[in-house]
């Protein structure tokens, strides 16, 4: 593209470049193995000649296409033309799009870090973050509760009690801040949130500040919350949810619903036509609360429940076709879970001390026949040496309950370093033949000093082993370097360990030299690659974030 048109742009200004939904670029990145990488990763931002040599080969559906636009029309040409239109309707365009008003991420980074800091001084931490939250999915979905709220603070100074249609809208957390914060302070912050509001790219703005809100709470290591990582999210629902006609997918500890918005919003990229029942139980009051409004502000239909539910405890719900969850790790065992009978644990009873065993069997007993599960656990529950556990697990194994396990690296989640690994669960079977085991223990690219995420080519690899077993299919050279299919008399010798690196390394260790290995090193050749890629990417980020902080400085 020339000098004169614009070069970076965000995922929403690529769709409307391309006259698409947002999902759909998010889908075309997704999908394509060689879709651009952003150019300037920090703020996500993508070379437009890049994109637009990428889009060059799509073309635009028939059912699809403007009026005047002409058979074997690519979504290239229109957007070619759209940014045209736009440097011409500007006057110039000097090396980068010039945002929309109001759709300038750095401006809802600017109100969150803002309006965070100003509720810590006033010696607010936690509940800091659910009062913003409740704020911005008032102004977004309960819009009677936000008008009430800012005629009492404007028009009667804040005093008296608060209407109790707003009452009724935020959490008892929320509701305590807004009782404690003067007419000033609460005024400016609804005045700030009103202002982000407002133009057409308003309503995409606070959906944009919900979840920075949701990331820097979890980030927090005072705040308390756990939510489950966004790259492993997005490893987990590409690995486990399809175009299966109307399943039941539910999550019995659904934290901030992270899982749920995930699946949903896969399934629309798959086909819009497509109509999923999901539902999910949260671990408190607080915690439905906000997974309620995550939901809610995602337009994501789920039904959830107003209680916690206990492992063994069985909740009034149909069986789900498919389960996703991160449950509480190595907590004890609730009191009523331990005196269930042996129906609620078919496999054994867990130990007191440790429920990680009662999540899974809890997971196994609520599916439906032919359902499938992925459950997140700490890695040391695959190989835990404890005689209850292993009769559990190897109880599992033989009845067809376990069909593999993935192991994923330490240092995913920001307030522990330990690994993880995910069980992939189904309707038992009354028997089992073999087990797929994932070793993606050591993938993934540090983000910051203590944080790791998955990189989009290792969740790819990840997927592909898992589709190559799934269609009986034989691993390939580069996936037999991460995934191996392991029989059950071996599973047996090795005392129904299920610890996927062990597994993995063992296979290799039987190769034959020559091609598979030059094959082997090709792929690491290739990985090794694509890290130094995003090194670089790092390095220019944080080259940007020290030329800030001096331009602070001095």
């Amino acid at each position: 593209m020339s000098k004169d048109r614009p070069t970076l742009v965000s995922r929403a200004q690529l769709a409307r470049y391309a006259g698409v939904s947002r999902p759909a670029v998010t889908n075309w990145r997704k999908r394509g193995p060689d879709f651009p990488e952003p150019a300037d990763a920090e703020r996500e931002l993508f070379d437009l000649d890049q994109v637009t040599d990428w889009l060059s080969s799509r073309t635009v559906p028939s059912n699809a296409r403007h009026p005047h636009e002409p058979a074997g029309t690519t979504y290239a040409d229109r957007v070619r033309a759209s940014a045209r239109e736009e440097v011409s309707s500007h006057g110039s365009g000097r090396g980068t799009v010039r945002p929309d008003r109001n759709t300038d991420t750095g401006t809802v980074e600017k109100f969150v870090r803002r309006a965070l800091n100003r509720l810590r001084d006033d010696g607010f931490s936690t509940d800091g973050y659910r009062v913003l939250l409740d704020l911005v999915y008032m102004r977004v979905q309960r819009t009677e509760a936000w008008r009430e709220l800012r005629a009492h603070v404007e028009l009667r100074d804040g005093s008296g009690a608060l209407p109790q249609v707003v009452t009724a809208s935020v959490s008892p957390g929320s509701l305590r801040v807004l009782k404690a914060l003067g007419q000033e302070r609460l005024g400016r912050t609804l005045t700030e949130i009103a202002l982000l509001s407002s133009g057409d790219e308003g309503p995409k703005n606070l959906v944009i500040a919900f979840d920075l809100l949701l990331s820097t709470w979890e980030e927090d290591r005072r705040a308390g919350i756990v939510r489950t990582p966004g790259s492993l999210v997005e490893a987990i629902v590409g690995l486990l949810v399809t175009d299966d006609t109307n399943p039941h997918i539910h999550d019995p500890f659904c934290r901030t619903g992270e899982f749920l918005v995930a699946a949903d919003r896969h399934r629309r990229a798959m086909s819009p036509l497509l109509l999923d029942r999901l539902s999910g139980a949260g671990g408190n009051t607080d915690q439905t609360h906000t997974a309620r409004t995550n939901l809610d502000i995602h337009d994501v239909a789920a039904d959830l429940l107003e209680e916690a539910v206990e492992p063994g405890v069985s909740p009034d719900l149909s069986p789900a076709d498919l389960i996703i969850t991160n449950p509480p790790f190595n907590q004890r065992a609730p009191a009523a879970s331990a005196r269930q009978s042996d129906r609620r644990f078919r496999y054994g009873h867990p130990p007191e001390s440790n429920a990680n065993f009662a999540w899974l069997q809890h997971v196994v007993a609520m599916l439906a026949p032919n359902g499938r599960a992925g459950v997140l656990m700490p890695t040391n529950a695959a190989f835990s040496e404890h005689q209850a556990e292993r009769a559990i697990r190897s109880a599992m194994v033989e009845d067809g309950a376990v069909e593999g396990v993935v192991a994923f690296p330490g240092q995913l989640f920001p307030n522990t370093s330990i690994p993880v690994s995910l069980w992939l669960l189904r309707s038992p079977t009354g028997h089992c033949s073999e087990m797929l085991f994932i070793d993606a223990s050591d993938v993934g690219s540090m983000v910051s000093r203590t944080r790791r995420a998955l990189l989009s080519q290792d969740i790819e690899d990840i997927h592909a082993v898992y589709r190559s077993w799934r269609r009986r299919k034989p691993l390939g050279a580069e996936e037999s370097a991460m995934g191996r299919v392991a029989g059950i008399q071996e599973v047996r010798s090795r005392d129904y360990s299920l610890h996927p690196p062990s597994y993995v390394t063992a296979g290799h260790a039987f190769e034959d030299t020559g091609d598979r290995a030059a094959e082997r090193f090709g792929h690491l050749v290739r990985r090794l690659t694509d890290l130094e890629a995003q090194a670089l990417t790092t390095d220019d980020s944080a080259r940007r974030l020290l030329q800030e902080v001096h331009r602070w400085i001095h």
